[in-house]
């Protein structure tokens, strides 16, 4: 039994532990999260609420009109949409067309209830990628497409791709 116990205290640790991810500036993020009983079992019925914060200014996100703010902030969390189905609540954040440089947010969820009380959050860094209006995929594209002819300046990778023989493969 305390074996059970060690291994229950061992992953409420790691479910607890923040973890980080990085995004392209404009991406949308989901935030979401499960809650479950000892026995592995999906809780409903919970209110889970978001907070965002704002790292490089400490500023809080006011859900009430999609601005980071340090002070005067009229709503300062949400409620994340259950979704029954999935076995998860969600919420999905779009950053507002104010931020267009590089930051770091901290999600944090806070299931307040009696039974299931939780505090869980997630780092996520939006980087700066430029000013460019050309979309990811174009971007990759443009790269993929791009004729090796046109790269021939001595030692670069372009011109070493260039001086590779082709290979012809026959067969499986």
């Amino acid at each position: 039994m305390k074996i059970k116990w060690a291994f229950v205290f061992l992953m409420m640790f790691i479910a607890s532990v923040c973890f980080a991810e990085t995004r392209d500036i404009g991406d949308i993020y989901q935030v979401s999260y499960s809650i479950t009983d000892l026995n592995g079992n999906y809780i409903t019925g919970q209110a889970p609420t978001l907070k965002i914060k704002k790292v490089s200014t400490g500023a809080y996100y006011d859900f009430s009109d999609d601005t980071f703010k340090t002070s005067g902030i009229v709503t300062p969390t949400t409620t994340l949409t259950e979704d029954t189905t999935g076995h998860i609540y969600a919420y999905t954040f779009t950053p507002p067309a104010s931020e267009t440089t590089a930051e770091q947010y901290i999600f944090v969820v806070d299931n307040a209830d009696a039974t299931y009380k939780d505090h869980r959050s997630a780092s996520v860094t939006y980087q700066d990628i430029g000013t460019s209006t050309a979309s990811t995929g174009a971007i990759a594209d443009a790269v993929w497409d791009e004729q090796l002819s046109g790269h021939a300046t001595t030692g670069s990778t372009g011109k070493k791709l260039n001086n590779v023989p082709q290979q012809v493969f026959v067969g499986n």
